[in-house]
């Protein structure tokens, strides 16, 4: 338990709760991308699927046919998610600052940053700049949005959310 948290304490006969909006970062940027495929795959473990695809892609103990399929029930989709999370906690745990890296435009320098504050490990920009390559081909629509955003803002135009409402900052 955090300092922080620990400094709280509920009278007898009451309980503090609280709510924890797990992946609803992830679930906020497909909704702004509109893309209902990056939404579902958020609910389900976006991060297990990214690992997935990149296991496959460098050839690290997953091979192309062992990758969990898009059409797949949620069902069968979120127990294969749960075995790469299972089988693969330090991939994983790698791809994660990736996946929200390239939700919010990091580059590679600031990634190879973040790797090494967060999780203590040198990874060459050579293989930052291919995961983020591929993370632009596997969700193509992220980095659409991100046009979308970054050329409104550039003009003046203000920032279109998917109800196509402007909230013009100025």
């Amino acid at each position: 338990m955090s300092l922080v948290k620990s400094m709280f304490v509920a009278p007898p006969g009451y309980i503090f709760w609280s709510r924890d909006y797990a992946g609803i970062e992830a679930l906020l940027v497909g909704y702004f991308a509109r893309s209902e495929r990056y939404q579902r795959l958020a609910r389900l473990d976006i991060h297990s699927f990214f690992t997935a695809h990149v296991l496959a892609e460098l050839g690290r103990g997953m091979g192309r046919a062992d990758v969990p399929d898009e059409q797949w029930s949620d069902r069968d989709l979120a127990l294969a998610l749960s075995d790469i999370k299972r089988r693969y906690p330090q991939d994983r745990t790698s791809n994660k600052p990736l996946v929200h890296g390239g939700n919010y435009l990091m580059g590679p320098f600031e990634a190879q940053e973040t790797l090494l504050k967060d999780l203590h490990v040198v990874v060459p920009l050579k293989q930052i700049k291919k995961l983020q390559a591929f993370y632009w081909e596997l969700f193509p629509e992220i980095q659409q949005w991100h046009e979308r955003v970054t050329g409104r803002w550039s003009n003046g135009a203000g920032v279109h959310e998917p109800t196509e409402q402007e909230n013009a900052y100025q």
